[in-house]
């Protein structure tokens, strides 16, 4: 697969590559392979401060800064600083962001996060997402069951 292929497919809602054991979806293989090492006990990246062990050494980097006050990764509108590049993604998207990325297709409701718009999507319209198949349309009586059903078990 070319690398603008590859590319490509970040940008897809295709997610082929399953997780064999925890059945997790990702839209490319190098995703899979790091998210593979998380079912192991394997953690040799351990936290000088507090002992907790990490797969990656990044991970392990990005933690350290939970001990401090240190927020090196700053947003360049508005100057407000987080511990995790995560966050400032995240804080970006929310705060910043001049329209909703996302929009369900179905009633024009707007998302700034793809798994919000998922999680509508499946809650809202019944729609369910298989692995490297997209989204499926779910038959309304079974959806009405299947919410029937759930709400039965919570109220339990």
């Amino acid at each position: 697969m070319s690398t603008l292929s590859q590319h490509r497919a970040i940008h897809s809602d295709a997610r082929p590559y399953v997780c064999e054991v925890c059945k997790k979806t990702f839209n490319r293989v190098s995703t899979l392979i790091s998210h593979r090492k998380t079912h192991s006990e394997n953690k040799p990246h351990k936290c000088e401060i507090c002992g907790r062990g990490f797969h990656q050494k990044g991970n392990l980097r990005n933690h350290e800064f939970t001990h401090t006050d240190e927020r090196p990764y700053k947003c360049e509108l508005c100057g407000k600083g987080f511990n995790q590049m995560s966050n400032l993604v995240c804080h970006k998207g929310h705060v910043h962001a001049e329209k909703p990325q996302y929009v369900c297709k179905i009633c024009n409701k707007e998302f700034s996060r793809r798994y919000a718009l998922r999680s509508h999507e499946e809650y809202k319209h019944g729609v369910r997402y298989k692995a490297g198949e997209g989204k499926v349309q779910v038959d309304p009586a079974e959806f009405q069951r299947i919410v029937s059903h759930k709400k039965r078990i919570k109220d339990q």
